[in-house]
């Protein structure tokens, strides 16, 4: 039962995040700032991360998980780069993996740091 509430969240995002990467999106919802859309990387790999290693590290190495979320991140990326509405960007996948890295630290200071059981339940 432990780590239940991460697994589901990290697949419920993953879905959610490879129907949005792959789905045509009007310019009139994406706002103009500069460099959004890699924030917006960036915390979402960073959040992918968080849940993955949450979810899953009691069961595979946290280097195979970071290399698989990276492995998703740039098939995505790529498959991208195959449709008519969108591009794959060497930019957008370095700030997959500036998230996924940061998540990688997160996980790591919280699995240290906080009291156990507090950050175990989730």
């Amino acid at each position: 039962m432990r780590y239940v509430i991460s697994r589901y969240l990290f697949w419920a995002t993953l879905i959610s995040i490879t129907f949005l990467s792959l789905k045509e999106i009007s310019q009139e919802i994406v706002p103009e700032l500069p460099f959004i859309d890699k924030f917006i990387h960036f915390f979402v790999y960073l959040f992918l991360s968080l849940l993955l290693l949450k979810g899953y590290s009691k069961n595979f190495s946290p280097q195979f998980l970071t290399i698989l979320l990276f492995f998703y991140g740039s098939s995505i990326e790529l498959l991208q780069g195959f449709t008519i509405y969108r591009s794959a960007e060497i930019a957008d996948l370095i700030a997959n993996l500036l998230g996924i890295v940061f998540g990688v630290l997160i996980h790591k200071y919280l699995s240290k740091h906080l009291k156990k059981g507090s950050y175990e339940k989730f």
